[in-house]
């Protein structure tokens, strides 16, 4: 597991990015008000003063290189300092991106051009042109993950395999991003120079006022680190948890509920990874296998239908927005929330509040997982692109001084952030952020297989079992169908 400075101070990246991104299965970008700066650091409730372990030194096995004052282009989708930052404004995210921006055009001689920024509809457009007319336009494209996803099929890109300099088993890159390969055919990539990666990654966030208030006693905490932090026991927890604030004797918006929600396909796609349940996995001559259907998922998505729809103590209605605005106002005991929710729009939340992982499917499972929102960036080369060597340094070198500087360097800050307000709900976002997954089958499912089916799936649960049967064949063909075109368009 990575160090405590690296993700804890995630968090703090977080508060600038503001989500101006789509996510998953949504038109058009949440209506999520990004967080003012906020240069202040409070001291820790209990008034301990916290302390870290020492990060190690971990540098990266690039050479000297120099590559004349070439220009470093990029593209991406607004809202987001993944890469580019114009100047230093005393804003301490900012200028550790601008340090480390300089840092990287110092060392290789370039010229790191402002990112052009577009939303990801168009960014497909323009790669989709550019590869079409042989046109060498961007070194590195940072695009939405599903449409990437559904780019690659048309066979947009270069394999990450055969970049130079680029080693995946690295620290700063996504411990498992291997899986996402088919055969020895990686398109798209995950590091800690994609910050929001990091922002919408999938966790709980639960009431600690209320839950004093409805005396609940447990250290769910505890509860975690002893594995014990199960599905069942969350909707144990939640199922009687209900006050008809309003006093109008209907269940509405404006009650207190024990969960909450929308529908969102990424979103129960993270409960089902959680649970250690895969979409789709591949063998190594990439045959597909569906992991969905079986007697085990079918339970499991039952027990989903419980705590999203079925249960007194659950609301699951509204939009985006509703998701946003339920929790900050005191609405519910627990909800599934992005990262970047939490230090966007938990900062000025009265009552006391923490940070939970997805629930495991049950006590034997060894580990938590969850998976990160299909609106954040990921990281593609073009097949058009000329200077792969340039690409592969860079890329590299800036993901390494991303978890060595960028993410590191406000270790303290974030720690004493009011959006982590002790150190128990620190530990368990370490816990979250190292346990995200990534592969074949959440990064190519896109809109065409099983997960923009779910919301529809956990909201009728009567017809779970009869829509594996009727759509298994088709998403099965769906998928093998993705494989013959990521193999077909292999360089």
């Amino acid at each position: 597991m990575m160090k405590t400075k690296r993700f804890l101070s995630l968090l703090l990246t977080l508060l600038l990015l503001a989500p101006a991104f789509a996510g998953c299965g949504e038109k058009t970008p949440p209506d999520i008000p990004a967080p003012a700066p906020d240069t202040t650091t409070a001291a820790p409730a209990s008034g301990e003063t916290v302390t870290t372990e020492p990060e190690p030194t971990v540098l990266d096995a690039v050479p000297a290189l120099d590559f004349g004052g070439a220009s470093f282009r990029t593209i991406a989708q607004p809202g987001m300092m993944d890469f580019y930052t114009e100047e230093e404004t005393g804003e301490i995210v900012n200028d550790a991106v601008f340090a480390r921006n300089r840092a990287a055009e110092e060392r290789f001689s370039i010229v790191i051009e402002p990112t052009r920024e577009e939303n990801y509809n168009t960014i497909s457009s323009i790669i989709t042109a550019a590869v079409q007319s042989g046109s060498d336009d961007f070194d590195l494209v940072l695009g939405q993950m599903y449409k990437t996803g559904q780019d690659a099929l048309r066979g947009l890109f270069a394999n990450w395999n055969t970049i130079p300099y680029v080693q995946l088993d690295n620290p700063w890159y996504t411990k498992n991003v291997q899986d996402a390969s088919v055969k020895d055919l990686l398109y798209m990539i995950e590091s800690d120079l994609v910050l929001s990666y990091a922002a919408q990654t999938w966790m709980l966030l639960y009431n600690k006022t209320k839950a004093a208030d409805y005396g609940m006693t447990e250290d769910l905490y505890q509860t975690v680190r002893d594995g014990a932090w199960t599905l069942d026991h969350l909707i144990e927890l939640t199922e009687g948890a209900y006050d008809d604030l309003d006093g109008d004797g209907v269940r509405g918006p404006n009650d207190f509920f024990g969960f909450g929600s929308t529908p969102n396909g990424c979103m129960l796609a993270a409960f089902l990874y959680a649970c250690d349940t895969r979409l789709v996995t591949l063998d190594a001559d990439a045959n597909v296998t569906q992991q969905l259907g079986d007697e085990r998922s079918v339970d499991l998505l039952n027990r989903l239908a419980v705590l999203f729809a079925t249960s007194p103590g659950t609301w699951m209605k509204g939009d985006a927005k509703t998701r946003v605005d339920m929790f900050p106002r005191g609405n519910y005991l627990f909800q599934p929330m992005y990262a970047g929710d939490l230090l966007g729009l938990m900062r000025e939340f009265s009552d006391d509040f923490g940070v939970l992982p997805l629930p495991k499917y049950d006590a034997e499972q060894k580990e938590y997982y969850t998976v990160v929102d299909g609106g954040a960036n990921i990281l593609s080369v073009l097949k058009t692109a000329e200077h792969r060597d340039m690409i592969g340094a860079v890329t590299e070198v800036m993901s390494a001084e991303s978890y060595r500087t960028v993410i590191p360097a406000y270790c303290d800050s974030a720690l004493s952030m009011k959006g982590v307000r002790d150190r128990d709900s620190s530990e368990m976002m370490r816990l979250i952020l190292d346990s995200r997954a990534i592969d074949f089958g959440y990064l190519y499912d896109g809109w065409n297989g099983w997960v923009m089916k779910l919301p529809d799936m956990i909201t009728r649960p009567q017809t779970i079992a009869s829509t594996f049967k009727k759509g298994s064949a088709a998403i099965q063909k769906t998928y093998e169908n993705m494989v013959e075109k990521l193999i077909a368009g292999a360089e």
